[in-house]
Formats: structure tokens, C-alpha cells, sequence
């Protein structure tokens, strides 16, 4: 059955969907309880999404959070792998210069030598390879 703007706007001043169910009778039209239930919800929509239809939408879509990366830029680490700086061959301490975020949490940085200041851009140096100076 085709029905008309009439008819919606008619069904859309349903307070129910027992009272949607009764005006589709009165209009000879069949319709059974959980089909009234379902076109009320429809027609009533808020337009509005839920938490769990944001989240999948979102990609949110695992229940893992994922950490934060435990150094920021302009930290001062030490490579627990020892490498000197490709500059000036001092073994020392070097800056965060980049966070490369990873979405399943094995972040990785970019350092520099304070020293002479050779940055490293794309070196990628793995989280668990450095320790904080504050450590010491």
C-alpha cells in the first residue's frame, strides 16, 4: 500500500505505537503490534544517535583504550641501546622531538642531540628502548 503525506502526518501525531496500531485499523490498514512498534520508532526518531551507534561510527568499535605515549616533545631521555649522536659521537642524552602516536599503542619518537642539535626525523625510536632522565 502506498500511503500519502496525509496519512504520515496523520500517523505522526501518535502518542503510542498502541495508538499508531489503532489509526492504521481505522484506515483499514493492516499492521501488527511489533510492525506499529517499529514505524513509531521511526517516525519519532530524534535524529539523535546512541553511545554504542557513535562508537562504531567512530571506529570505536574496541573496548581497548589505547595509552598515552609516556614521553612528550621536549623530553629528555636515554637510549637504553646506547647509540651515540651520528654528529658529534657524544653517547648521551637526547630531546623528544616528535611523538609518532600508534593506534594500538606502541608509540615510537623522533629525537634530537641537545648537544649539536642532528635530529633524527624519522628514526622512530621505540618506547620501550628509552628511559625518562628523570629516572637517574
Amino acid at each position: 500500500m502506498k500511503f500519502t503525506n496525509e496519512m504520515l502526518e496523520k500517523a505522526k501525531t501518535a502518542k503510542s505505537a498502541e495508538e499508531l496500531l489503532e489509526l492504521a485499523k481505522a484506515e483499514n490498514i493492516a499492521m501488527t503490534a511489533e510492525e506499529a512498534a517499529k514505524a513509531f520508532a521511526e517516525l519519532h526518531k530524534s535524529g539523535e544517535i546512541s553511545d554504542e551507534e557513535l562508537d562504531n561510527v567512530a571506529g570505536g568499535c574496541g573496548e581497548e583504550e589505547i595509552p598515552e605515549p609516556k614521553y612528550k616533545i621536549g623530553d629528555m631521555v636515554i637510549s637504553s641501546r646506547g647509540f651515540p649522536c651520528h654528529t658529534c659521537g657524544i653517547y648521551r642524552d637526547f630531546q623528544i622531538t616528535e611523538v609518532h602516536r600508534s593506534p594500538v599503542g606502541k608509540h615510537t619518537y623522533s629525537i634530537a642531540c641537545p648537544e649539536c642539535g642532528e635530529k633524527w626525523w624519522n628514526s622512530n625510536v621505540e618506547e620501550e628502548t628509552i628511559d625518562s632522565l628523570a629516572d637517574y
